[in-house]
């Protein structure tokens, strides 16, 4: 079975390009039925930032990063040019918004599986996630939504029987014993882009309260982007330079949350939020603002972290308080932070995965 990945840029560093690298090669790891190509818009990379199997042929529209509202009709066209040389059986087109670059003729010939990376009311009316969501709901063979919550969005409008089903992004747990969790530590770890969707200045007004009781224990931020140096004048603004750290773009996730205490999510929205999966595999208790979507079904409030009420600083630095003045907590958050992820499993994705494909091959 032939099938295509459509996506932005196999080659850039992103969650949607990490998911996608790691579900083909356990795809191709647990079936050789599988002929696996990817289209990107454009390669920013000579070579990709996730490994992703060698027998996997990757291919680009563009030679470089291109402006995809002006260029929109243009990658319509060498789109459908390419998928028509590749001929493949099933198409997944990773996120929504790019379900709007395939032809009529794409929808006719082929079986395409949309995969919703954000959630159903994002982006603007008009907009190519609104395009891709009207689309997909009429012409898709199948909408794999990141939560159960966003599949019921989809359920409620979904007027043509398309298949929508629930797949969480997968994760690789550490089975062997070899992860430990740190009691003493006193590092609290934040990560993401550093821009207004992550609201990392939350941590920073959080962390102003904290640390004026817990003067011992630091905070470290991973990431780059855009508010960078927005967030390290707030932090010099409140005298936070010995206990707040800026720690950059870090790759190894062992570096990020090994040997911390716990770890804290700011976000305005997730679309899933798999750095909270991936704290939990380094058995990390989170902290997590109660948002749409991925949140809520990944922490169980007072079982491996806390949930608290979007954009309450205040209740925000009560839950770290909380997590700081009790070992105890976050040694069975701990506990249950690592047996909590076995429904995330790459193996339990990757049998779901392989079932859908086959239904969709049999769909006339």
């Amino acid at each position: 079975m032939k099938i295509i990945y459509f996506i932005r840029d196999i080659s850039d560093c992103g969650g949607i390009q990490q998911t996608t690298c790691y579900g083909i090669n356990s795809i191709i790891r647990n079936s050789k039925d599988y002929e696996i190509a990817t289209i990107s818009l454009y390669h920013k990379n000579k070579q990709n930032f996730f490994s992703l199997d060698s027998c996997v042929k990757n291919h680009a529209l563009f030679k470089e990063k291109i402006d995809t509202k002006k260029q929109y009709f243009k990658i319509k066209k060498r789109l459908d040019i390419l998928i028509k040389q590749i001929n493949p059986d099933i198409i997944v087109v990773q996120g929504t918004a790019f379900a709007s670059y395939l032809s009529v003729d794409v929808w006719r010939r082929c079986k395409v599986i949309v995969c919703e990376h954000g959630h159903y009311d994002m982006g603007g009316k008009f907009g190519l996630h609104w395009f891709g969501k009207k689309i997909s709901l009429k012409y898709a063979k199948a909408i794999v939504t990141l939560t159960k919550l966003d599949a019921q969005n989809y359920i409620k409008n979904n007027k043509n029987k398309i298949i929508i089903k629930n797949i969480y992004n997968p994760c690789f747990l550490q089975k062997d014993g070899s992860v430990q969790y740190n009691l003493e530590s006193k590092v609290i770890v934040s990560c993401g882009t550093i821009d207004n969707i992550k609201r990392f200045d939350h941590v920073v007004k959080a962390a102003e309260i904290v640390f004026a009781k817990h003067p011992d224990w630091c905070w470290y931020i991973y990431g780059d982007g855009p508010q960078k140096k927005n967030l390290e004048q707030l932090i010099e603004d409140k005298h936070l330079e010995s206990n707040v750290f800026l720690k950059g773009y870090e790759t190894d996730k062992s570096i990020i949350f090994g040997d911390k205490s716990f770890m804290v999510l700011t976000s305005r929205f997730e679309g899933f939020g798999m750095v909270l999966i991936e704290a939990m595999q380094y058995r990390l208790p989170v902290i997590s603002y109660d948002i749409k979507y991925g949140p809520k079904e990944i922490v169980i409030n007072n079982h491996n972290g806390l949930l608290v009420e979007s954009g309450n600083i205040e209740l925000l630095a009560k839950a770290v308080d909380e997590l700081i003045e009790n070992a105890d907590k976050r040694k069975n958050m701990s506990i249950k932070a690592n047996t909590s992820l076995n429904k995330f499993d790459s193996e339990v994705i990757t049998k779901q995965w392989l079932d859908l494909f086959k239904v969709i091959k049999q769909e006339v």
